[in-house]
């Protein structure tokens, strides 16, 4: 039995080597969010992808065209500050439930002018919200004495595989 535990254990273990390498060439990042709350703008953020191991913040894409389409209307987005990379919706611009929309972008990344286009239908139904659960996760040996973490449980959508996460994490 001691045996077994030994190999078992010794077994367990094998270095493994990530590959990666440098970007090529340089891609669009798109982050939008298309919610249904009038009181909320909507807002889109572009940026230049960057190697994966550059502890740099992503360029900004300034100076963009990004619309969002219905079909009928098209809503354009602007620059919220110069060089940014933030757009926001026309105030009180939101998007209705059941309707598929267009995300219309012309931007410039790499010194080319390129045009992209995503379309999505925003569901009809919610996610519910079961439970809000939070717990400290601080680590007072690897000096980490305030960090938080939030879990918030519910029901997801029964027949499409529907996966976002996002992080905040306070300046405190």
């Amino acid at each position: 039995m001691i045996c077994f535990c030994v190999a078992l254990l010794g077994g367990c273990s094998e270095e493994v080597q990530v590959h990666t390498r440098n970007m090529d060439r340089t891609y669009l990042v798109v982050e939008a969010m298309l919610t249904d709350q009038s009181d909320m703008p909507q807002k889109v953020l572009l940026t230049e992808s960057i190697d994966y191991f550059v502890e740099e913040v992503p360029p900004a894409v300034s100076g963009a065209r990004v619309a969002i389409s219905d079909g009928v209307n098209e809503y354009l987005f602007e620059e919220d500050s110069v060089g940014s990379g933030r757009y926001v919706g026309p105030e009180g611009f939101c998007g209705t439930p059941g309707v598929t929309y267009k995300l219309i972008i012309d931007a410039t990344v790499d010194g080319e002018l390129n045009h992209y286009e995503a379309l999505s239908t925003m569901e009809e139904q919610g996610f519910r919200v079961d439970a809000v659960d939070y717990m400290y996760a601080g680590d007072k040996d690897a000096q980490i004495d305030s960090l938080w973490t939030i879990a918030v449980w519910g029901q997801d959508f029964p027949t499409v595989n529907y996966y976002y996460v996002s992080a905040k994490l306070n300046d405190a």
